[in-house]
């Protein structure tokens, strides 16, 4: 515990995840990977598994099963990937879902938002909703050249530095709070 802040840290397991698809976050992350490199019938594929997955108040994948409550950035995220398969159903339906969850938080359920909001909801919420970046998208993949790595542009390299970016100012302002509060209880 850090200024009344809990910091846990994820172990890295060789645990392969052999059932994927009942998480809506790594469908539409392996959307992502295929329209990256053009491959749009394998992407359409998997924009098809999450269409399966949404129950028209969200993604009623594992973590739904498991806790009863949506969470927000998967509905981001397949905005994201139907803006860039130009899918405008998909795009009409999840802009319509981000925009009714009421107070906007990171979980939900129907359209009534539940604890905090976080700085990836907010991201990829942003992203999906007010970018026009994501049509059309392909791009290339990262690559190591001299050992160097070489980040060829696209929708996935978009995401991960506006995510980035995003996470830096985010953790900035968080420190000065920190500290802020921290000189409030010394004085």
């Amino acid at each position: 515990m850090v200024g009344g802040i809990s910091i846990k840290h994820v172990a890295l397991t060789d645990t392969v995840i052999t059932d994927y698809d009942r998480y809506a976050n790594l469908v539409a992350y392996k959307a992502v990977y295929h329209i990256q490199r053009k491959e749009m019938d394998y992407a359409r594929a998997e924009l098809s598994k999450l269409e399966s997955l949404y129950d028209g108040k969200g993604f009623a994948d594992r973590y739904f099963e498991t806790y009863g409550r949506y969470e927000t950035y998967k509905v981001a995220l397949a905005l994201i990937v139907s803006k860039a398969l130009n899918y405008a159903e998909g795009v009409d339906k999840y802009s319509s879902k981000l925009l009714s969850i009421k107070p906007f938080t990171s979980l939900y359920l129907d359209s009534t938002g539940e604890g905090d909001l976080n700085v990836e909801t907010a991201t990829m919420s942003l992203i999906g909703l007010y970018s026009s970046l994501p049509y059309n998208l392909g791009g290339t993949t990262p690559s190591v050249h001299g050992g160097a790595l070489t980040l060829g542009g696209g929708l996935g390299t978009f995401i991960g530095h506006a995510v980035m970016t995003v996470v830096y100012v985010a953790s900035y302002i968080m420190v000065l709070k920190a500290f802020e509060r921290y000189i409030r209880r010394v004085r």
